[in-house]
């Protein structure tokens, strides 16, 4: 979350499994995200968002973004529309940044994007009073991984 163009609430995110396949007949980029693994710099936060009143944890195991439009421009920049799907919600998301070839490994590249996950048009139904608060803003996204063929 950023306030005044500064950032105060940062959390992560462990990637579970991701797959990032171009080239192909369709380019694709798949993560799925430990809902549980979520963590903050704010004591107690991380329970509160992943307990029943905000991302249900122990009902949605796992946090899923599906990229399915890449564009690969000439200067290696990277534009993906996608899908992330959030506690069984469905939402739009848009990122763009770079992709890079490892020059020690010519099998390895190192895909960066990020973006904004726009606040939903509804609240979320039965969350709690903070989960309702951080979800009127919008989420800055952040990806970084190496994928090796």
């Amino acid at each position: 979350m950023r306030l005044f163009g500064i950032r105060w609430l940062g959390a992560r995110l462990t990637v579970s499994h991701a797959t990032f396949a171009i080239g192909t007949d369709e380019d694709v980029l798949a993560v799925e995200l430990a809902t549980a693994s979520l963590r903050t710099a704010v004591p107690l936060l991380a329970k509160v968002l992943t307990g029943p009143a905000a991302l249900r944890a122990e009902e949605f195991p796992s946090l899923y973004f599906t990229g399915y439009d890449v564009d690969i421009l000439e200067d290696s920049t990277v534009e993906l529309v996608g899908q992330a799907n959030i506690a069984g919600s469905p939402r739009d998301l848009f990122l763009e940044g770079e992709l890079r070839s490892v020059e020690s490994d010519r099998d390895s590249v190192i895909l960066w994007l990020r973006g904004v996950l726009p606040s939903p048009r509804r609240p979320p139904a039965n969350s709690g009073w903070i989960a309702r608060l951080l979800a009127r803003r919008p989420v800055y996204v952040e990806f970084a991984a190496e994928f090796v063929r």
